[in-house]
Parts: C-alpha cells; structure tokens; sequence
C-alpha cells in the first residue's frame, strides 16, 4: 500500500489575496516576486500545518547592537550584507538570550518563512528522534521498511545514506537540470503540466548510479525517501510527527509544509516557520537536544554522532569536488547537517536562497538568517558562513 492511499489531503484555506498581483506557480520564483512569495507559500502550494504549542516560547532578550560589526571586504558591515543580500531578517542568541534582531523588507516575527532545505535538518532530527525510541536503525534498508521499493535503484539504500546524501542514484541536483523540473512538478511547486503521477511514483523510477554509500552527493530526493520511510514506519503523517515530537514540545508556535497532489510532505524543502522558532530548533542542537525546560527531545548520541568527525565522512566530502571540501578540515555533511568545523562544534542547516541556521557552540551562539538571494552558489554559502563565524568570534 503506498503513502498515497493511507492518508488523505489536508490543506489548510488558501490565503485571500491581497494588492499585490497573485503569486503563481509560473512567477513565484521570480527575483522580483521572492521576497514575498517566500513568505506566502500556502497561496499558491496547498500546505498542511504543522502544530506548535498553544503558548509559544518566547527567548529572554539582552540587546546588543551588532549591526556595525565588519563582515566582509571593503568594510562592509553586517547591517549593509544583510541588505545586500535581501535579508528578511536576522536573529541572533548568545547564551540562550536573543542579543540582536533585525527584520527587513516588511517582515514580521509573527510571520512564517520558506527555509528551504533548512526542512532536511529538521527532519533528519525527527528521524534521530525515532532512532532513539527504537522505531528503526540508521542501518536498515529502505527497500525493507518500503518493500515496493525492491528491484528499484533504491534497493540496497541505507536509511543512514539517506541522512548523509550518500544514495547514489543518477539524478541531478543543480537547478534548471532536467531532473529538478519534473520533481517540482510532482511537488505541485511547479506546473503540473507534464507531471509524473505523483512524486513517489517519480522517485520509484529513478535509475541508478554509483550506488549507495559512496561519495556524497547532495540530492534532496534523499530527505523525501527519509520522509516516506517515516511515515510506513509509524503509520502518521510526517507533520503531525514533527508537531507531537519536536514542535510542540519545543515551544515553537505554527509552522507549515507544502503537499504534494496526493497529499504527501515536501521533506526536502517545504518547510516554512517564525525566525523565532527557528532560532529555537538551533538552541536545542547547541544545548545538547534539550529544550528549555530540560526536557530532552533528541537523544544525545545523535548530536554526538552527527558532530563527531570520522576518515570516511570527510573522503566523502572532499571526493564531491566541493571546493570547502579537503581530508583533515573537520568538514562534511551528517545527518542533514553541514559540519563546517567539527573542533569548535559549528555547523549549519543551510536553505536554497539565503536561509541558515549557523550554531557555533564553543562560542555559544545560534545565527538564524532568512532572505531571498538573487542567485546561489558556493561562494554565497561561504559568505554567510562567514558571517555566522564573525559575529560568534565578537560575541564568543
């Protein structure tokens, strides 16, 4: 039985319009209509609630201004990188206490925010959260936790290749390729014209290519199996998971995520919640899993798994022909994480476009930044990186 005939759709209403003319899936990702369509995406993507808690929590605020801190060459200072880059805004916590807040461009804290592939992080900690009360082990197959899987090129995957994009499949990640068309499509974050059937049906077909386990390879397909695993495994939909295990017990308030025609969750990227809540999920990894009130949520031997630097994880990396990636840096990719410095504990959750998450626990810091970058690349990812790095130095 697939995930299809299990759960029915739910969408929440659409949002009325408003002045500005209605966002498409032809024009939502124009540069000209980013900044507000990545703060809109239930108007034109049907999109299921993910719960937070009646009372959200609200971190405690010592101010500090940061905006003059120096950033970037020729002076440039965090206030003027952050409208270089179409920021919606920046919230920044030392020691559990929110020390600086910038929103832009008519953003709101009471607002919700694409974050892109920020959603990987934020299930892969639902997964290690299952993990923990023994729903599934990182080394089971999909294709037995999925048996319509078997004699696809996803038999013989690992749910732990799924986490660290080691699946191997022949798909191509890089935007405008003519992998990524169809599957936005499937996801209904395109036409639908020419679709495949649905989005699992389109992942089911994909052909094989170096085999699972290998050189990482980032393929958002990855997180979405992970999602459709979950959801056989424990027979409830993905959102209703991340609000009764993580959201909810967080104290975060509502978040949301796009749906496919069938119904299906956006693992991979669908996700859009409050900077504020955001800012929370970077806490609970730079406390250890524990939420405010020192309840643990996710289980400390997944932290320590994901930040614990191993030969084959760094080869992986640097064998991508990514230019951050070299044996010996203490860099790679875990659990849906982007280990930027496994020494001084900082990593990342990154988001296509500018969204981030940056956590540097020797220095006690959690960086949440959402915008609406004009282009992506390597060197805007370094960028962004840098400036996490800078403000946790002054403020660490």
């Amino acid at each position: 039985m697939h995930v299809t005939d299990r759960f029915p759709l739910e969408t929440p209403a659409r949002a009325a319009a408003d002045a500005n003319p209605p966002l498409t899936l032809d024009t939502w990702r124009d540069p000209a209509r980013t900044v507000r369509s990545f703060r809109a995406a239930r108007e034109f993507i049907p999109s299921a609630r993910i719960r937070g808690a009646r009372s959200s929590l609200e971190l405690p605020r010592i101010p500090r201004d940061v905006s003059a801190l120096v950033v970037g060459p020729g002076g440039e200072t965090l206030a003027q990188y952050l409208d270089r880059t179409r920021a919606a805004g920046i919230l920044v916590v030392h020691d559990g206490a929110v020390v600086h807040e910038r929103l832009l461009r008519g953003f709101s804290a009471d607002q919700v925010h694409m974050a892109w592939s920020v959603s990987k992080s934020i299930v892969s900690s639902l997964a290690g959260i299952l993990v923990g009360d023994g729903s599934f082990a990182p080394g089971d197959g999909v294709a037995d936790r999925l048996p319509e899987l078997r004699g696809t090129a996803w038999d013989g995957v690992i749910i732990r290749n799924l986490l660290d994009m080691r699946v191997g499949l022949a798909w191509d990640e890089n935007d405008g390729s003519a992998d990524v068309l169809p599957y936005d499509r499937a996801y209904q974050w395109a036409s639908r014209v020419d679709a495949p059937e649905s989005a699992l049906e389109y992942m089911r077909a994909l052909p094989r290519g170096a085999g699972p386990g290998g050189v990482f390879d980032y393929q958002s397909i990855a997180t979405d199996m992970l999602a459709w695993v979950i959801e056989a495994t424990t027979g409830q939909r993905l959102h209703e998971l991340l609000a009764e295990r993580l959201w909810i017990p967080l104290g975060a308030s509502d978040a949301e995520i796009t749906l496919d025609y069938f119904g299906n969750p956006m693992a991979d990227g669908g996700i859009s919640a409050g900077i504020n809540d955001l800012a929370l999920f970077g806490e609970l990894w730079r406390s250890g899993g524990a939420n405010r009130r020192g309840e643990r949520l996710i289980p400390a031997d997944w932290i320590h798994d994901t930040l614990t630097p191993t030969a084959d994880l760094e080869e992986a990396f640097a064998r991508s022909g990514r230019p951050d990636g070299r044996p010996g840096s203490g860099r790679y990719y875990r659990n849906n994480w982007w280990v930027l410095d496994a020494a001084s504990g900082f990593f990342a959750a990154r988001g296509f476009l500018g969204q981030s998450i940056h956590v540097h626990r020797d220095a006690r810091v959690t960086v949440v930044t959402l915008s609406a970058w004009e282009h992506h690349d390597t060197a805007a990812e370094a960028d962004a990186e840098h400036v996490a790095l800078r403000i946790a130095d002054e403020l660490g």
